[in-house]
Protein backbone atom coordinates (compact mmCIF):
# COMPACT_ATOMS: atom_id res chain seq x y z
CA UNK A 1 0.00 0.00 0.00
CA UNK A 2 2.63 2.55 0.60
CA UNK A 3 4.66 1.68 -2.66
CA UNK A 4 0.94 2.89 -4.75
CA UNK A 5 0.80 6.09 -2.60
CA UNK A 6 4.12 6.74 -3.10
CA UNK A 7 3.71 6.49 -7.22
CA UNK A 8 0.73 8.44 -7.15
CA UNK A 9 3.11 11.09 -5.26
CA UNK A 10 4.92 10.96 -8.12
CA UNK A 11 3.05 11.10 -10.04
CA UNK A 12 1.24 14.38 -8.53
CA UNK A 13 4.94 15.99 -8.19
CA UNK A 14 6.13 15.17 -11.71
CA UNK A 15 2.52 16.59 -13.26
CA UNK A 16 3.35 19.83 -11.16
CA UNK A 17 7.30 19.63 -12.64
CA UNK A 18 5.32 19.95 -16.14
CA UNK A 19 3.24 22.38 -15.52
CA UNK A 20 5.41 24.68 -13.64
CA UNK A 21 8.46 24.38 -16.64
CA UNK A 22 5.62 24.85 -19.32
CA UNK A 23 4.77 27.94 -17.54
CA UNK A 24 8.09 29.30 -17.04
CA UNK A 25 8.83 28.80 -20.72
CA UNK A 26 5.65 30.97 -21.82
CA UNK A 27 6.59 33.63 -19.73
CA UNK A 28 9.98 33.56 -22.36
CA UNK A 29 8.62 32.50 -25.47
CA UNK A 30 6.11 31.58 -27.79
CA UNK A 31 3.97 28.26 -26.74
CA UNK A 32 4.28 26.88 -30.28
CA UNK A 33 8.00 27.26 -30.24
CA UNK A 34 8.17 25.33 -27.06
CA UNK A 35 9.25 21.83 -27.64
CA UNK A 36 9.22 18.98 -25.07
CA UNK A 37 12.07 18.53 -24.81
CA UNK A 38 12.46 22.27 -23.92
CA UNK A 39 10.10 21.32 -20.90
CA UNK A 40 11.34 17.98 -19.61
CA UNK A 41 14.69 19.75 -19.40
CA UNK A 42 13.29 22.31 -17.55
CA UNK A 43 11.29 20.21 -15.67
CA UNK A 44 14.47 17.91 -14.47
CA UNK A 45 12.85 14.95 -15.42
CA UNK A 46 13.25 12.50 -18.65
CA UNK A 47 11.12 12.92 -21.43
CA UNK A 48 9.11 9.61 -21.02
CA UNK A 49 7.80 10.84 -18.16
CA UNK A 50 5.96 13.47 -20.44
CA UNK A 51 4.30 10.68 -22.15
CA UNK A 52 3.31 9.07 -19.30
CA UNK A 53 1.56 11.89 -18.56
CA UNK A 54 0.45 13.88 -21.72
CA UNK A 55 0.05 13.60 -25.14
CA UNK A 56 0.08 16.92 -25.75
CA UNK A 57 1.40 20.75 -24.29
CA UNK A 58 -2.47 21.35 -24.66
CA UNK A 59 -2.96 18.57 -22.17
CA UNK A 60 -0.76 20.18 -19.72
CA UNK A 61 -2.62 23.29 -19.87
CA UNK A 62 -6.03 21.44 -20.17
CA UNK A 63 -5.81 20.11 -16.94
CA UNK A 64 -4.65 22.62 -15.13
CA UNK A 65 -7.70 24.76 -16.13
CA UNK A 66 -9.92 21.73 -15.45
CA UNK A 67 -7.61 21.19 -12.29
CA UNK A 68 -8.34 25.23 -11.50
CA UNK A 69 -12.53 24.70 -12.64
CA UNK A 70 -13.26 21.74 -10.38
CA UNK A 71 -11.36 23.33 -7.14
CA UNK A 72 -13.80 26.22 -7.73
CA UNK A 73 -17.18 24.22 -9.09
CA UNK A 74 -16.00 21.96 -5.60
CA UNK A 75 -16.08 24.65 -3.43
CA UNK A 76 -19.35 25.82 -4.80
CA UNK A 77 -21.29 22.71 -4.52
CA UNK A 78 -19.94 22.11 -0.75
CA UNK A 79 -21.05 25.48 0.29
CA UNK A 80 -17.10 26.84 0.40
CA UNK A 81 -18.26 29.80 -1.54
CA UNK A 82 -21.58 31.39 -2.00
CA UNK A 83 -22.64 32.67 -5.72
CA UNK A 84 -26.35 33.46 -5.22
CA UNK A 85 -26.65 31.01 -7.20
CA UNK A 86 -24.96 32.37 -10.42
CA UNK A 87 -22.46 30.38 -11.92
CA UNK A 88 -21.53 33.27 -14.17
CA UNK A 89 -20.35 35.08 -10.95
CA UNK A 90 -18.21 32.14 -9.76
CA UNK A 91 -16.91 31.99 -13.88
CA UNK A 92 -15.59 35.25 -13.73
CA UNK A 93 -14.53 35.40 -9.80
CA UNK A 94 -12.28 32.00 -11.05
CA UNK A 95 -10.54 34.41 -13.92
CA UNK A 96 -10.38 37.48 -12.06
CA UNK A 97 -8.29 35.23 -9.70
CA UNK A 98 -6.03 34.09 -12.53
CA UNK A 99 -5.39 36.87 -14.30
CA UNK A 100 -1.68 36.55 -14.67
CA UNK A 101 -2.60 32.58 -16.54
CA UNK A 102 -4.81 34.37 -18.55
CA UNK A 103 -2.45 36.75 -19.46
CA UNK A 104 0.18 34.17 -20.61
CA UNK A 105 -2.42 32.37 -22.13
CA UNK A 106 -3.72 35.41 -24.69
CA UNK A 107 0.30 36.20 -24.82
CA UNK A 108 0.60 32.85 -26.45
CA UNK A 109 -2.73 33.01 -28.54
CA UNK A 110 -3.94 29.86 -26.55
CA UNK A 111 -6.95 31.58 -24.52
CA UNK A 112 -9.19 28.88 -26.91
CA UNK A 113 -8.13 26.42 -24.07
CA UNK A 114 -10.50 28.02 -21.51
CA UNK A 115 -13.74 27.91 -24.24
CA UNK A 116 -14.81 24.51 -22.51
CA UNK A 117 -16.93 25.31 -19.65
CA UNK A 118 -20.01 23.80 -21.07
CA UNK A 119 -18.60 20.41 -19.47
CA UNK A 120 -18.59 21.71 -16.09
CA UNK A 121 -21.94 23.56 -16.45
CA UNK A 122 -23.60 20.16 -16.95
CA UNK A 123 -21.46 18.39 -14.05
CA UNK A 124 -22.98 21.06 -11.69
CA UNK A 125 -26.80 20.46 -13.50
CA UNK A 126 -25.73 16.47 -12.52
CA UNK A 127 -25.02 17.08 -8.86
CA UNK A 128 -28.20 19.96 -8.32
CA UNK A 129 -30.19 19.95 -11.25
CA UNK A 130 -29.91 23.20 -11.90
CA UNK A 131 -31.55 23.31 -15.41
CA UNK A 132 -34.40 21.96 -13.49
CA UNK A 133 -34.63 24.45 -10.72
CA UNK A 134 -34.69 27.17 -13.28
CA UNK A 135 -37.64 25.62 -14.70
CA UNK A 136 -36.16 25.11 -18.09
CA UNK A 137 -38.06 22.36 -20.82
CA UNK A 138 -36.25 19.10 -21.62
CA UNK A 139 -35.69 20.76 -25.09
CA UNK A 140 -33.55 23.70 -23.62
CA UNK A 141 -32.10 22.16 -20.54
CA UNK A 142 -30.36 19.49 -23.61
CA UNK A 143 -28.58 22.87 -25.19
CA UNK A 144 -28.45 25.01 -21.45
CA UNK A 145 -24.94 24.04 -20.81
CA UNK A 146 -22.76 24.93 -24.73
CA UNK A 147 -25.50 28.16 -24.24
CA UNK A 148 -24.36 29.47 -20.74
CA UNK A 149 -20.97 28.70 -21.46
CA UNK A 150 -20.96 30.43 -24.99
CA UNK A 151 -22.55 33.91 -23.51
CA UNK A 152 -19.94 33.77 -20.38
CA UNK A 153 -16.51 32.59 -22.70
CA UNK A 154 -17.98 35.39 -25.22
CA UNK A 155 -18.12 38.15 -22.38
CA UNK A 156 -14.80 36.53 -20.41
CA UNK A 157 -12.95 37.19 -23.74
CA UNK A 158 -14.33 41.29 -24.45
CA UNK A 159 -13.11 40.83 -20.53
CA UNK A 160 -9.61 40.15 -21.40
CA UNK A 161 -9.53 42.24 -24.80
CA UNK A 162 -10.15 45.45 -22.71
CA UNK A 163 -8.21 45.00 -20.08
CA UNK A 164 -9.56 43.13 -17.18
CA UNK A 165 -10.64 45.87 -15.59
CA UNK A 166 -14.54 44.93 -14.62
CA UNK A 167 -15.03 43.20 -11.62
CA UNK A 168 -16.44 39.36 -11.37
CA UNK A 169 -19.77 41.18 -10.07
CA UNK A 170 -20.05 43.86 -12.74
CA UNK A 171 -19.18 41.05 -15.62
CA UNK A 172 -22.02 38.23 -14.24
CA UNK A 173 -24.55 41.69 -13.91
CA UNK A 174 -23.83 42.76 -17.37
CA UNK A 175 -24.67 39.15 -18.48
CA UNK A 176 -27.80 38.86 -17.03
CA UNK A 177 -28.25 42.47 -18.04
CA UNK A 178 -27.71 40.84 -22.12
CA UNK A 179 -29.89 37.85 -21.14
CA UNK A 180 -32.79 39.74 -19.95
CA UNK A 181 -32.33 42.38 -23.07
CA UNK A 182 -32.44 39.50 -25.74
CA UNK A 183 -35.27 38.21 -23.92
CA UNK A 184 -36.79 41.33 -24.15
CA UNK A 185 -36.05 41.90 -27.70
CA UNK A 186 -36.62 38.36 -28.85
CA UNK A 187 -38.15 37.76 -32.42
CA UNK A 188 -42.69 37.90 -31.75
CA UNK A 189 -44.32 35.07 -33.33
CA UNK A 190 -47.28 36.70 -33.53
Amino acid sequence: MVRKRELYSSAIRSRLMIRDALLELMSEKNFESISVSEIMKRADLVRRTFYAHYKTKEDIITQYIDSLINDSLDHVLNGVIKCNGSMALVYFRLWNDHKDFITLLKDNNQLVLLNNFHKYINYVHEQSNVFINMGLSSGASKYAAKFYAGAMWSVLSQWIETGMEETPEELSDLLYELFGVSQEYGCNNS
